[in-house]
């Protein structure tokens, strides 16, 4: 019964800790949640001491499922909205190679036949790093997290150890402009680990949409650099995590 009640208090405990440091979660149900939550359940330890009518318990405690409710209907609503992130398998790399290709040309894009292509696909895939974001059966976006990168090197990052890029990310042209591209970032940057404090990326400094996207998704300009005989924005992210020494 001890541990039960320990697990539901450190599943309860994260879902709160991933709700109120999330970007995604709107203003709104974060208010919701801390009046009905917490001060549910302190007023509720008030009126137990106080030893109020079992009314105004019933009350309290009513408030405390409405919160909880809210919580498992927001949830709820973005899985089937946005569908659900997770490793790639090896028998959908041709579709996530082809969904690369799909957004070659389009406005802001530097990638091409040559990058990113099969070799780097693999690279991903054997490193663990490559995700996909499906909806239903149908593959609608992927990403990479990479732990040694090409970018550790640039100068103008805040953080320059226990970091992360975040690269390749692609959302099918259908998709695009719908949510499903900051879903899939904040869903990936939650991969990261808990030993990772920040998340680079480079964005070019001509895909205005991309740059509106990583600064809607809590990331900071850090300037601009010129790599791969491209101009880009430096983008990072703080994580909030605590790595220990």
């Amino acid at each position: 019964m001890d541990f039960l009640l320990e697990l539901v208090f450190e599943i309860f405990g994260a879902i709160l800790e991933a709700v109120f440091e999330s970007v995604t979660v709107p203003k709104w149900l974060k208010i919701t949640l801390f009046v009905f939550l917490f001060g549910g359940i302190l007023t509720l330890i008030i009126l137990g001491i106080i030893h109020a009518p079992e009314v105004l318990l019933a009350i309290f405690l009513g408030m405390i499922a409405l919160g909880l409710f809210c919580l498992f209907i927001y949830f709820v609503s973005k899985l089937c909205r946005y569908g659900s992130l997770r490793p790639a398998k090896k028998e959908e790399l041709p579709e996530i190679l082809n969904l690369y290709r799909s957004v070659i040309g389009m406005p802001g894009c530097h990638w091409s036949i040559a990058y990113p292509n099969e070799a780097t696909l693999h690279d991903d895939f054997r490193n663990g790093c490559l995700f996909v974001l499906k909806k239903g059966r149908k593959l609608i976006g992927a990403g990479s997290i990479v732990q040694r990168n090409e970018l550790d090197d640039l100068s103008c990052w805040w953080y320059k150890e226990n970091t992360r890029e975040i690269a390749r990310i692609v959302i099918a042209p259908k998709y695009q402009g719908k949510g499903y591209g900051k879903y899939l970032v904040n869903a990936l940057c939650r991969k990261s680990g808990n030993d990772c404090k920040a998340i680079h990326i480079l964005v070019s400094d001509q895909n205005n949409h991309a740059k509106n996207l990583y600064r809607e998704t809590g990331f900071f300009s850090r300037g601009q650099v010129k790599r791969y005989d491209h101009h880009y924005i430096a983008f990072e992210r703080n994580t909030g995590n605590k790595v220990k020494p």
